[in-house]
């Protein structure tokens, strides 16, 4: 997917885990700004306002970076809540960039790609009656092909990115296409999780233009273990 963001010129998000931007961008612009709870995703849009059609913002597919997950579900929610609520800040403070007539701009990123991470949002508040109308098929009808088609989507996604990998060997490959399909079911984990981000988000979305009028908005990050080798 982020390669492909990349080819079709529309990535807007340099993450924060092994993120490199060029010196002169950084100092034209004025460094970070301290009123987003995702200072990685307001400092590309802050770059991209200069146009995305000559500063280009590239995934290197080919670099190896470490970083340690949350390692339990309450600090996974907490941390996808700060990444949703930070992106709806920095949204909120780039709107000109959303359906942008401005030639810097592609059409991509400004008329397509941009509209369609909020529009995923709202259609992923209906999740839980897609998933509730899915399982009333498979049950009443006693239509196992609705679940077989659905765990093949996953399986047949997964499994391009598993190829696409440059990282992975031919055996690691063959390993992780044979256990893809249990990715339909461990997604669902993820999707309670993000949903519950997105509900928090809502909630307090009367709360998002004041939030970046202070001069810092902090936030409290999730517990890390440090791991020691002898």
């Amino acid at each position: 997917m982020k390669k492909a963001l990349t080819a079709f010129n529309i990535e807007y998000i340099i993450g924060g885990v092994g993120s490199l931007f060029r010196r002169k961008f950084l100092e034209e612009i004025g460094y970070y700004d301290g009123n987003t709870v995702t200072e990685d995703i307001d400092l590309t849009m802050k770059i991209l306002q200069r146009g995305n059609r000559t500063v280009r913002v590239v995934y290197g597919s080919d670099v190896i970076a470490y970083t340690q997950g949350a390692l339990t579900v309450p600090d996974l929610i907490r941390q996808r809540h700060r990444w949703k609520w930070g992106r709806y800040q920095t949204f909120l403070k780039n709107r000109k960039m959303f359906f942008s007539k401005d030639k810097r701009h592609t059409k991509g990123l400004s008329w397509i790609y941009l509209p369609y991470a909020l529009y995923s949002d709202i259609a992923f508040l209906f999740e839980p009656v897609v998933l509730l109308y899915l399982l009333y098929i498979i049950v009443y009808y006693r239509d196992i092909t609705t679940l077989f088609s659905s765990v093949s989507v996953i399986t047949f996604n997964m499994g391009m990115s598993i190829l696409a990998e440059d990282t992975l060997s031919w055996k690691d490959k063959v390993l992780l296409i044979l256990l893809s399909p249990l990715m339909y079911f461990l997604f669902y984990l993820l999707s309670y999780v993000e949903y519950m981000a997105l509900i928090k988000s809502v909630v307090n979305m009367r709360k998002l233009k004041r939030s970046l009028r202070t001069d810092e908005s902090p936030w409290t990050p999730i517990t890390r273990v440090g791991f020691s080798s002898s």
